[in-house]
């Protein structure tokens, strides 16, 4: 007999710790889900920065050539 409630014991903590880890995996798949998409504002104005600073060098660039 003690030998059948150490068993139910020790399932019932098994299942104990299922539960906990399936509902940790669960609460992740949902941060994850509400993560920000790629484009976050930060990279839009660093981009939009880069763009233009490439965009200026080429005008300079072609301004120098057509000056030469």
């Amino acid at each position: 007999m003690a030998d059948d409630a150490a068993k139910k014991a020790k399932q019932a903590e098994i299942d104990r710790k299922r539960a906990e880890v399936r509902k940790r995996m669960e609460e992740a798949s949902k941060a994850k889900k509400a993560k920000k998409g790629f484009m976050t504002p930060e990279r839009k104005k660093k981009l939009r920065l880069l763009l233009r600073k490439k965009a200026a060098e080429e005008l300079k660039k072609e301004q120098e050539r057509k000056v030469s």
